[in-house]
């Protein structure tokens, strides 16, 4: 019989079969590791076996045959569990448990007795630190399956403990909040530096629906309605101002161990800041375009009405000289002026993809009309152009970011997507204005774009998002190329609509 089976038997029988000497100090043996145990009886034979049968369980396990020598020792160590006779020499063992609530204030109590007592049954089962009372003789079984649970238990929540402070720390330097519902929407749990900026209904213990702003127009509020496609097992993503902060929000389904949605977690970040600069850079994006494009207007004009005018009367003068003039010179004066011919048109053209003056003058339906007949003419590209519902005076900043993403977009297509055809549309109401260039050429993978491309499709996504508009292109190898844009109308007169197919 091995020595844990002897110590059993001991225990059962009332003998004594001490496995170690009386008084020896075993409680520090490996006490980091381990589970500790303290074991207070004044039966030696009881409290030793147990000791025994404990140690060779793999606790850190110590005894205590009276009460004073029970508080020496908490006063020294703290201990996970301790195993309290109700009927000490020297003090009760209920007594010794509330003396013990300073120098050991999370030691929980399994209290022992030989009789049951009924009240102090009561009393034992009204003390918070004690979990359990047992009556001799011992059920072995049943104390080591207790004991190994009180473990297990203990250990988990130590583990949770030690998970929830990295999380604290994590999200103490991290403008975020972190929360848990149940499969009602009500809160179980909350934390973030950043919580009160949370609507109060996500209040930790509140038991209330979880509701990030409340309803606007009747409609539920974004928050709410991505917790409740969470609960139906989809994850979501929204943005939502709250108290002046800007909060991206994230929600997944929270499962159990069977996989069933029991609830939804949820993360919401403070991206006030990021928007900050978003819009600082919209801003700059967008007074650079002003720039940029009065500085070509400007030169457009210069060219047309200094250097085009000096060219004409230059070619004009060579023409007259070249009257009546034969041979060499009649031929150097002839061919001059045709150079000068082929350099005005140069700068005609010059001029005009710098700033168009119909842009200005007739709006941006003719504007297109103009540069999609010019640029089917230059490439052989064929240019379907549809337009419907397009204000005759659009906002001079939409007009010219509409013109340049069109330009920009065909430029690309007569550059990389090798096809024949390539579909503009452009339609409009009272708050937006969209845009679609399509091609069915060649088409590419975005993710892999070379240098050339991601230059011009950048230009055209900072024209759209420095007007607060938004910008998409969706491309494939073989199925072509499709931009959208859409820009923001905000109050543009009514003053009339185009409805034009070309």
């Amino acid at each position: 019989m091995g020595e844990r089976g002897k110590a059993q038997n001991a225990v059962r029988s009332g003998s004594r079969r001490l496995l170690h000497p009386v008084g020896e100090d075993t409680s520090g043996l490996k006490a980091a590791q381990k589970f500790s145990l303290l074991i207070v009886d004044d039966d030696v034979d009881l409290a030793l076996n147990l000791q025994d049968i404990f140690l060779t369980e793999g606790y850190d396990v110590a005894a205590a045959f009276r009460a004073q020598a029970a508080l020496a020792l908490c006063g020294k160590r703290a201990f996970n569990l301790a195993l309290v006779d109700i009927e000490l020499p020297d003090m009760s063992g209920l007594r010794l448990v509330e003396r013990t609530e300073e120098s050991c204030p999370k030691t929980e109590c399994i209290v022992i007795t030989g009789h049951v007592a009924l009240d102090s049954a009561i009393a034992a089962v009204g003390h918070r630190r004690i979990i359990s009372y047992e009556t001799k003789p011992l059920d072995l079984a049943r104390l080591t399956s207790l004991v190994r649970q009180v473990k297990e238990r203990q250990q988990a929540e130590e583990a949770l403990r030690q998970t929830e402070t990295r999380l604290g720390v994590v999200l103490g330097q991290i403008p975020c909040i972190l929360w848990a519902t149940d499969a009602g929407l009500n809160t179980t749990s909350l934390a973030g530096v950043g919580a009160d900026f949370v609507d109060k209904h996500l209040k930790l213990g509140g038991r209330r629906r979880a509701s990030a702003a409340p309803p606007r127009d009747g409609k539920a509020s974004p928050l709410l309605a991505a917790h409740r496609s969470a609960l139906s097992g989809s994850a979501q993503s929204c943005e939502l101002k709250w108290r002046g902060k800007d909060l991206y929000c994230h929600v997944e389904p929270l499962r159990d161990a069977a996989g069933v949605v029991a609830g939804v977690v949820g993360i919401a970040t403070d991206i006030s800041e990021q928007k900050r600069r978003e819009a600082e850079l919209q801003a700059l994006s967008r007074r650079l375009a002003e720039v940029q494009e009065r500085e070509r207007g400007q030169l457009a004009r210069d060219l047309h009405d200094e250097f085009a005018q000096t060219l004409t009367a230059l070619k004009m003068s060579l023409d007259r000289a070249a009257v009546g003039v034969e041979g060499n010179t009649g031929k150097v004066l002839r061919d001059s002026s045709a150079l000068v011919g082929e350099l005005m048109a140069w700068v005609r053209e010059f001029s005009l993809d710098l700033r168009p003056t119909m842009l200005d003058d007739l709006g941006l339906a003719e504007a297109l009309l103009w540069y999609a007949g010019r640029f089917s003419t230059k490439t052989g590209v064929r240019v379907s152009l549809k337009y419907s519902g397009l204000p005759r005076n659009l906002p001079s900043e939409v007009g010219t970011a509409a013109y340049r993403i069109v330009q920009e977009a065909l430029t690309n297509v007569a550059r990389h997507a090798h096809a024949e055809e390539a579909i503009v549309r452009l339609w409009a109401d009272e708050v937006s204005m969209t845009i679609q260039i399509e091609d069915r050429g060649t088409g590419f993978d975005a993710a892999l774009l070379s240098i050339d491309k991601s230059i011009g499709i950048s230009g055209m996504r900072e024209r759209a998002l420095g007007l607060g508009g938004t910008f998409r292109l969706d491309a494939a190898p073989g199925r072509g190329a499709r931009i959208s844009v859409e820009l923001p109308l905000p109050n543009h007169p009514e003053v009339g609509r185009h409805r034009r197919k070309h």
